[in-house]
């Protein structure tokens, strides 16, 4: 049985900055979107954020766009694509950026800063030594 390629359906930015065509599988579990790129080559993967992105960033050529999204990004409610973006930088920013109350403590003169702090110093100055040490028995 001879094989036939899918048709392409629409083109893709692709993450290298190519463009991409955008096919759809004609076989398999179900009817995925699927990408291939000139540098990257071919991207199936089926994932609902893969196929979200793929069924909403396309610019589908005349007439040819599925008549339905593939199965997993029907089940989804429609997003854009930097509304997640935005919610996981917000999160991220929550979590390395806790509301820090002021410091009242008066600082002690001679105080070298925070035990992490003061434990990298000494792995620095371990590893220099270490180096130092090394260079002179490779001299010998």
């Amino acid at each position: 049985m001879a094989r036939t390629a899918n048709p392409t359906l629409g083109s893709v930015q692709c993450d290298c900055g190519q463009l991409a065509d955008v096919k759809q599988a004609r076989r398999g579990k179900g009817r995925y979107l699927y990408s291939h790129c000139p540098e990257c080559g071919i991207d199936q993967r089926t994932g609902a954020r893969v196929q979200a992105h793929l069924w909403a960033a396309t610019v589908w050529r005349n007439g040819l766009k599925p008549s339905e999204p593939p199965p997993n990004v029907r089940a989804q409610p429609q997003t854009t694509e930097q509304e997640p973006v935005q919610r996981a930088a917000a999160s991220v920013d929550d979590d390395f950026n806790p509301k820090a109350e002021p410091d009242n403590e008066p600082k002690q003169p001679g105080k070298q800063g925070s035990d992490a702090v003061s434990a990298l110093k000494a792995v620095g100055v371990m590893g220099g030594l270490f180096l130092a040490v090394m260079g002179v028995v490779r001299s010998i």
